[in-house]
């Protein structure tokens, strides 16, 4: 992830589901709220990128783990399906699938 890709899927003013999918799962590890307005707001703080390097995968609890297991588990929830709606969100899907793959 880089900060230009941060900034296009930050510019959405209503997201692509697959986007908006991926993003819920980074504000649940994150421990913040899930909605748009919240995410939108999270990629637009300085510290945004540090505050997902300095996430701990071992440190996620299990229930946190448990509320993104569900977008986890659909089918439309791939790198391939949220690569043909937003490239740009591809880096967080990643993120949150190394995140939960450590459990």
């Amino acid at each position: 992830m880089d900060k230009k890709k941060i900034f296009e899927v930050k510019s959405y003013k209503t997201p692509p589901e697959p986007v908006e999918k991926v993003m819920s799962c980074v504000m649940i590890i994150l421990g913040r709220p899930t909605d748009w307005t919240s995410a939108k707001k999270a990629l637009g703080e300085s510290d945004f990128l540090s505050s997902l390097k300095n996430v701990n995968s071992k440190d996620i609890p299990f229930s946190t783990l448990s509320r993104v297991s569900h977008f986890i588990a659909d089918e439309s929830f791939s790198a391939e399906k949220i690569s043909e709606k937003s490239s740009k969100a591809a880096g967080e899907y990643t993120w949150v699938r190394l995140n939960c793959n450590h459990h």
